[in-house]
């Protein structure tokens, strides 16, 4: 055992992060008329290319957020930093504000979830 691995010992794998699970339920939502939803299917490439755009935003979006929080002073980082982070990174001013109403939305319902469940 010690410190060096044998040929008989397992190396751990290391976790990746994908969004790929929630890919399936915005096709679902997405209203179509001209084909089932049920036989829309997504290519392994496009789903790694959409992880990649994913991790970007979130990069983004998590540097900015940590600036403006010690831009002020703080150690935490509070909803107005995060809302802040996404009007500078997403471009477009109705994509800005579609963004952060989609974040509140979201998180109001996860609270509501979780008190429920209590």
């Amino acid at each position: 055992m010690g410190i060096f691995f044998s040929k008989f010992e397992k190396k751990k794998k290391k976790k990746i992060e994908t969004y790929g699970r929630y890919y399936r339920r915005i096709l679902d939502a997405v209203p179509t008329t001209e084909y089932d939803p049920e036989e829309m299917q997504i290519s392994r490439s496009v789903v790694l290319i959409l992880n990649d755009i994913m991790t970007d935003f979130f990069h983004r979006i998590s540097t900015e957020a940590s600036v403006l929080s010690r831009r002020h002073g703080r150690r935490t980082l509070l909803v107005r930093d995060i809302e802040t982070a996404v009007k500078v990174v997403m471009f477009p001013a109705g994509l800005q504000t579609e963004a952060v109403n989609e974040g509140r939305r979201a998180v109001a319902e996860d609270s509501m979830t979780r008190n429920a469940k209590m």
